[in-house]
């Protein structure tokens, strides 16, 4: 099996259900740290505040991403086509220089 990819061997509904597990495991996390920021908690000064607001912007975009895993099977999007790592002979196709 040397230079095959580990997940060829696997059926498909087996890798959707496994993105679709990992999303919703993902979202609650996300939801569950948003919850516990608290960016306009009193007593708190300038630095501590815009570091909770860089955290809170992170947490709501891990959850939008999560959300994306979610909702993919529901709308049966196409999934992302598998993103084979370059060889250098590919490498070369792609640049305007000559082979």
């Amino acid at each position: 099996m040397s230079g095959q990819d580990v997940f060829a061997v696997l059926p498909p509904g087996l890798l959707q259900g496994l993105h679709w597990l990992s999303g919703v495991i993902v979202f609650a996390e996300a939801l569950n740290k948003l919850e516990r920021c608290a960016p306009y908690a009193p007593g708190l000064g300038l630095r501590a505040r815009a570091t909770v607001l860089l955290k809170v912007t992170a947490w709501m975009l891990l959850a939008i991403g999560a959300g994306g895993a979610l909702i993919t099977p529901l709308l049966r999007l196409d999934p992302v086509p598998d993103l084979v790592p370059l060889r250098s002979r590919d490498f070369r196709l792609l640049t305007l220089s000559p082979i």
